[in-house]
Formats: structure tokens, C-alpha cells, sequence
């Protein structure tokens, strides 16, 4: 663990004993801190991530703090000096398609997306599931097509357009 961890971590127990936070509570906001400040995450930290923040959905307090170690790790990042902040509308956006497509793409079949893109008349190759560089070229291709962002991306415009989502 790094040392700017292990420093936000004691911190934050600190304040967390002070307002007397459930011990379950504590443990999820500790997992979050840990989970926020890595640069990648496997599968199961993704879970692990996601589940956290569905609790957080429906338990004020661990919201709460969860934007706090939010802002905390933004800060320690230098994401919020006076530069930064007057893009801060592009970088959430940023962020939320980022997360758009990272979620999203993961409940998508690529295999399905393979043949749609097929069926409207653009070749992705072997459809065998996989996204390869033919998928990729067809995906460009079909969003150059329809006027959206020619990304490759399998963003929600794009599933719509493939009608694989309503």
C-alpha cells in the first residue's frame, strides 16, 4: 500500500470514529478507498466496486463519504487546482462515458453486435465473439455512417443504432 494510502486510510478512520460510523459502513469505505485509488482493477474489484456503490445508492451516509474520499483522491491527484476545475464539466463527461462504455460494453455480446453490424451491411469478419480489427473497422465504419462519434467504441448511441438496446 502506498504511503498516500496509508495516510488517507488512517485519516479517515480518525473521522470515521469521530461520527461513529458502523463497522460495516467503515469496511466499505475503507474497500472503496482502496479500490478508488488503484489504476486498473480485475473483474472482481470491479464487482467488488460496483456493489459498493449500489449500496451507497440507497444508504445516504456511505454516499456521503464516498464523495468525500472522492474529492479527497481528486485532490491529491492535483484534478482540482484552479486550471483543471474550469474543464471539470468536460472531465465528468469524460468520466461518464468512459464508465458508459466500460459497463456497458461488458454486458454486450459481441457476437450479437457481429451480426448486426452484418445484417446492416457492414463486414465484421468471423463472427466468433471476439472484437477483433475487423469488429473494430466495421464499428467505425457503421458510426461514421450514422453520424456518431467515430470512436469505436460500443457507446450507447452506437447500441441503439445496432438496435442491440432501447
Amino acid at each position: 500500500m502506498n504511503k498516500f494510502l496509508k495516510t488517507l486510510m488512517s485519516e479517515q478512520t480518525e473521522i470515521y470514529n469521530t461520527f461513529n460510523l458502523s463497522t460495516e459502513r467503515l469496511l466499505l469505505v475503507k474497500k472503496y478507498s482502496q479500490l478508488a485509488s488503484l489504476t486498473t482493477l480485475s473483474e472482481l474489484q470491479e464487482e467488488e466496486l460496483l456493489n459498493i456503490l449500489k449500496e451507497a445508492e440507497s444508504d445516504g451516509l456511505l454516499d456521503f463519504w464516498i464523495h468525500e474520499i472522492d474529492h479527497i483522491l481528486a485532490h491529491q491527484l492535483g484534478l482540482t487546482n484552479g486550471n483543471t476545475m474550469k474543464n471539470f464539466d468536460n472531465q465528468q463527461a469524460k468520466m461518464r462515458e468512459y464508465l458508459e462504455i466500460t459497463l456497458t460494453h461488458k454486458a454486450v455480446d459481441i457476437r450479437n453486435v457481429q451480426e448486426n453490424l452484418k445484417l446492416k451491411g457492414f463486414d465484421p469478419g468471423l463472427v466468433d465473439g471476439l472484437e477483433g480489427e475487423h469488429t473494430q473497422t466495421a464499428i467505425k465504419k457503421f458510426q461514421s455512417s450514422r453520424n456518431l462519434e467515430t470512436n469505436g467504441f460500443l457507446n450507447l448511441e452506437t447500441l441503439e443504432a445496432l438496435d442491440l438496446i432501447d
